[in-house]
């Protein structure tokens, strides 16, 4: 229950983000002067798409993403003889909160982070294209 309550704040929160972007104001008008009280003149956007360049480079780093994350996964873990190895007190002092026993749903919802992340990118891009 608390897993899937941590995933629905999760989700919940990252779409109200996303969706509290489309809402429309009065900041894409030019602002109204004492000459003009009721100035309505719409700007154009500063930030400027080319889905020539843009889509492909998208594409390219979503794959080199999913690259890193397939050999990320291949890696070899430590086997017990070497972690009983290792000494507490050569760890810097700024990374020993990082020495805990070890605890498996922890480790899962550490990688919810990752996941939400690499296709963040080519969603806000694509929403973006008219």
């Amino acid at each position: 229950m608390r897993k899937a309550l941590t995933l629905l704040t999760a989700i919940l929160t990252i779409s109200v983000g996303l969706l509290a972007q489309n809402g429309r104001d009065t900041a894409g008008k030019s602002p109204a002067t004492p000459d003009n009280p009721s100035a309505t003149t719409e700007r154009t956007s500063v930030y400027t798409l080319h889905p020539k360049v843009d889509i492909p480079l998208i594409a390219a780093s979503a794959a080199w993403d999913i690259y890193g994350f397939s050999q990320i996964s291949k890696k070899d873990g430590l086997t017990e003889a070497e972690v009983l190895a290792k000494d507490k007190n050569k760890i810097n002092w700024f990374d020993r909160w990082a020495v805990h026993p070890y605890s498996h749903s922890i480790d899962r919802l550490s990688y919810i982070p990752f996941y939400v992340a690499v296709p963040l990118p080519s969603q806000f891009s694509l929403s973006t294209i008219k």
